[in-house]
């Protein structure tokens, strides 16, 4: 007797053999699936008939940003660190998809483009930075339309030449004095309250390292015989795309390009804080209570051993050490009173130390392995500032050895 379903799902029927099909006709063509899972089945032939949907549409160019958009970000999602993916993910939904989203491809202009571009510069709204990281974004995106031949054109190309020229500069960024420095160490070494932060502070300021590559330094990266800290790691968070995406993952994965694997020698104030934490951890029965899966370039492996921690044992964040800075020039502020110091980040730390190998007598190619840029461009251009008593104290010599010259 042949078997039935006893509840109706459109287009799927179970067969003798107990496997499920699904037939439908589309375009006046036949298809049909197989599978033993009626649900699986079911996940299956909706997934198909949108591909039919949009192969269809495609054919008259009815496709929305959108819909592309879905396809090229799938087509990322396991070729892309989750944390560059989250940055992609976030640039369309937060700018791109709320002008252009709806809009049928064939009906985005590059003039609509070059314009949203220019607004944006005009409002002030973002950098010539960040409105060519965001460009990068849509380009890559209407790239497979042109690709699949949906469009001749990339809108995108040449779209923001108008916008740079009137868009905000970066903020620029300024390097601690040595002694801005002193005094904000010595406030904080004396401090009950802030005390903790010391070591963390004075090892951003001593090895220019990036934030989430000091949070995730493990007591293993450390060789304190040799002298030397190895730099292969970076703590990242990002969303739980395949789960929550509201819940956030951390994960120790590799740095952000290949010069950041690099290796920084342990100077006299780096040991320094490297002690100074271990025996405010060993003093106060602080031991590390966090476990960080490992994420790209270290899958399978679990991280416990991390060398900076809060007092209940776990390892720092990045937002929280940014608060940390915070809350501590307010501060110092405070109670200095005239010698205000301005706003400072982990980042300045680092910027603060590459600014002065540059402007010593340091071979660059030194300078840039420490730093863990790929180039000299990028290190003098980005992350250096020339400081009030560097200009001065260059304008001396160059007079004193023009007028040895008369």
């Amino acid at each position: 007797m042949k078997k039935t379903n006893k509840q109706k799902i459109p287009n799927i029927r179970q067969k003798d053999d107990g496997t499920y099909e699904w037939r439908k006709m589309i375009n006046g063509k036949r298809y049909s699936l197989s599978d033993k899972d009626k649900q699986r089945l079911q996940r299956r032939a909706r997934k198909f008939e949108e591909e039919m949907s949009f192969t269809q549409r495609r054919r008259t160019s009815d496709v929305t940003l959108d819909e592309i958009y879905e396809i090229w970000i799938r087509t990322k999602k396991n070729t892309l660190k989750p944390i560059t993916y989250t940055r992609y993910v976030s640039t369309y939904n937060v700018h791109i998809k709320p002008v252009f989203g709806n809009k049928l491809i064939t009906d985005i202009k590059h003039s609509d483009v070059k314009n949203f571009y220019i607004n944006m510069a005009i409002e002030g709204e973002k950098s010539r930075g960040t409105i060519e990281d965001m460009n990068s974004i849509f380009k890559m995106i209407m790239e497979l339309a042109v690709n699949d031949e949906l469009i001749m054109r990339n809108p995108c190309i040449n779209a923001t030449d108008e916008a740079k020229k009137i868009a905000r500069q970066p903020k620029q960024k300024f390097a601690m004095s040595d002694e801005q420095i002193k005094s904000l160490m010595e406030f904080v070494k004396n401090s009950k309250t802030y005390n903790r932060w010391y070591g963390i502070i004075l090892f951003a300021l001593s090895t220019g390292m990036r934030i989430n590559e000091i949070t995730a330094l493990q007591n293993s990266d450390i060789d304190l015989e040799n002298e030397m800290i190895t730099v292969n790691k970076t703590l990242s968070c990002y969303p739980d795309w395949d789960n929550d995406e509201h819940k956030q993952i951390y994960a120790i994965q590799t740095p952000k390009n290949r010069t950041s694997d690099r290796k920084i020698p342990i100077t006299d104030n780096v040991r320094e804080a490297i002690m100074f934490e271990r025996e405010r951890c060993k003093n106060q029965n602080i031991v590390c209570e966090s476990k960080v899966e490992g994420g790209v370039g270290f899958k399978g492996q679990t991280f416990n051993d991390f060398l900076f921690l809060n007092n209940i044992g776990e390892h720092y964040k990045e937002g929280c050490v940014c608060k940390g800075f915070l809350r501590i020039v307010k501060a110092y502020n405070k109670k200095a009173q005239e010698a205000n110091l301005p706003h400072i980040t982990p980042h300045i730390a680092r910027h603060t130390l590459i600014t002065k190998m540059m402007q010593s007598d340091m071979n660059q190619l030194v300078t840039i392995s420490i730093s863990g840029h790929a180039t000299t461009h990028h290190t003098i251009t980005t992350y250096t500032h020339v400081q009030d008593d560097f200009l001065k104290q260059s304008m001396k010599i160059f007079e004193e050895s023009e007028g040895k010259k008369k």
